[in-house]
């Protein structure tokens, strides 16, 4: 790689899967594999003591198979890429040791000259791969099946993963050699990269819930290409949260996980008049299913925590109280069970990868489509002013409504601000961000107090079931001025109405 030249990034198409060691047996006993070449490799990953190339998005790792040692650059998606492509350099070194010597102009190789002095060996990885080409029809690829550990800091973690590299080929084809290696093993789609497991074991802490990245919308996308760069961003957000909930049973991991899935279903509904195929409904419907099966391990997390606990430690002599928490918390145990039951379901394994596989190569894309292929600014202020007029004119009856059609306007807010998130990049200039910050802030207001309104009544609904429900009810909610809630919904609703719009 030298300054008087720089070449493209080479694009490596990629998926990854993660499996256990009985799955990894099971695929390298599939014909696919017959004849396999197996190896044993062994990889240092490089970083600063301040970890400047993991905040950067970027990986250096410098890999010995025999006598061979190549070194590897690895960098996160662009904005809009796919979820399963990054940027990637190798070369050959001679030694253990980086060679950050003759680096392209660009972020990285200037951070990475910028760091050459200061790095040294953050972790290991030990792993035998299994290697064979897989074809289907004209496309090919490379399938690997990785085994071994991670080590840092004194500590370990298995791998046992499946990546299928698209050789040549479309993204269609990538998708059924999965589902084909999909029917000797259990495999899950993952994201996390074997530096993502490194830097995880040196953090020390069990994985935790992770909020939604930034969105990736860029202004000279079009419409459709902006409906990916969403739907990527909303699936990474479900499959990082993933590992909190399964190894960990964070409650937070259960919110996120929530809400990414929540994002997703309203991306699909606000690009309704992009995406008419046969196949939308079917993959909303099976991520709608994903969310239910989380749903009451949620809704028991916020009840005992904001509701229940609380008044108990008012009321510590209590025992109707104590009783009721006591049951409320066996019921979220099993909650958690059938939320982790899904996961490892052969159901929301084939969710995920129907997902991915549609919004990367979805009928969907099929021939032209003036509105899907038109700037994503022209279909996002079209989108966004319609929903606003709604949704003001709808919220004018706020004061009166009853709680059913108020949680119904509870939702329609909810999906006016993910539409606002995820637009507000499509639109430049500081005026826009200004008025975007001011009108996604009225926007969350509202939703704060309609949702407020909406746990008291959920609250009360639950109890109602209970045999000391008079006693309690007092104990729970005596405190709870709800015509102050209510007033202040109205006042953010009137904030919202005068708000100034940022997309016209």
């Amino acid at each position: 790689m030298g300054r008087d030249q720089t070449p493209p990034a080479p694009r490596e198409v990629e998926l990854k899967l993660e499996t256990d060691e009985a799955g990894l047996a099971a695929l390298r006993a599939h014909p696919a594999f017959e004849g396999a070449a197996v190896k044993a490799l062994h990889a240092t990953y490089f970083d600063t003591p301040d970890r400047e190339l993991r905040k950067a998005g970027i990986s250096l790792r410098v890999r010995r198979s025999g006598d061979r040692r190549i070194q590897t650059v690895k960098a996160g998606g662009r904005a809009g890429a796919g979820l399963f492509d990054r940027d990637e350099w190798e070369r050959d070194v001679t030694g253990d040791q980086p060679d950050l010597s003759g680096l392209d102009d660009g972020p990285v190789g200037d951070l990475l000259a910028d760091v050459a002095g200061r790095i040294a060996p953050a972790f290991t990885v030990h792993v035998e791969r299994t290697t064979a080409e897989v074809a289907r029809g004209e496309a090919a690829a490379e399938v690997t099946l990785d085994e071994g550990v991670v080590e840092a800091g004194g500590r370990e973690e298995p791998v046992a993963e499946v990546e299928i590299e698209l050789r040549h080929g479309t993204v269609a084809d990538l998708f059924a050699i999965a589902r084909r290696l999909s029917e000797a093993a259990p495999l899950r789609l993952g994201i996390r990269t074997k530096a993502d497991r490194g830097y995880a074991l040196l953090a020390g802490k069990p994985p935790k819930g992770v909020k939604s990245p930034a969105p990736h919308v860029t202004p000279g996308m079009s419409a459709g290409e902006g409906f990916q760069a969403i739907a990527r961003g909303c699936l990474a957000h479900l499959l990082r949260n993933e590992p909190a909930l399964r190894l960990a049973r964070d409650p937070d991991a259960v919110h996120q996980m929530r809400v990414a899935m929540r994002r997703l279903r309203a991306a699909i509904s606000l690009h309704k008049p992009i995406l008419a195929d046969e196949r939308r409904d079917a993959v909303a419907a099976e991520v709608k299913w994903a969310a239910s099966e989380l749903g009451d391990a949620r809704d028991l997390d916020v009840f005992i925590a904001r509701t229940l606990q609380p008044a108990l430690k008012a009321n510590p002599d209590e025992e109707d109280l104590a009783g009721f928490l006591q049951r409320l918390e066996g019921e979220r145990a099993r909650a958690y069970e059938r939320a982790l039951a899904a996961l490892r379901s052969p159901r929301f394994r084939a969710m995920l990868l129907d997902l991915a596989e549609w919004v990367e190569a979805g009928p969907w894309l099929d021939g032209e489509d003036e509105a899907r292929d038109g700037p994503v600014e022209t279909f996002a202020a079209g989108l966004l002013g319609r929903r606003a007029k709604r949704l003001v004119k709808r919220g004018a009856r706020l004061a009166d409504m009853e709680p059913e059609p108020r949680h119904e306007l509870r939702i329609a807010v909810k999906k006016l601000r993910y539409a606002v998130e995820f637009f507000t990049p499509a639109f430049e200039g500081r005026k826009a961000a200004r008025r975007a910050k001011a009108y996604l802030g009225a926007l969350e207001r509202l939703q704060e107090h309609l949702g407020d309104l909406n746990d008291l009544a959920v609250g009360r609904a639950r109890l109602a079931g209970e045999p000391h429900a008079s006693r309690l009810d007092p104990l729970l909610f005596g405190r709870v001025d709800e015509s102050r809630m209510l007033a202040e919904a109205v006042d953010a609703h009137d904030d919202l109405a005068d708000a100034r719009r940022f997309w016209t």
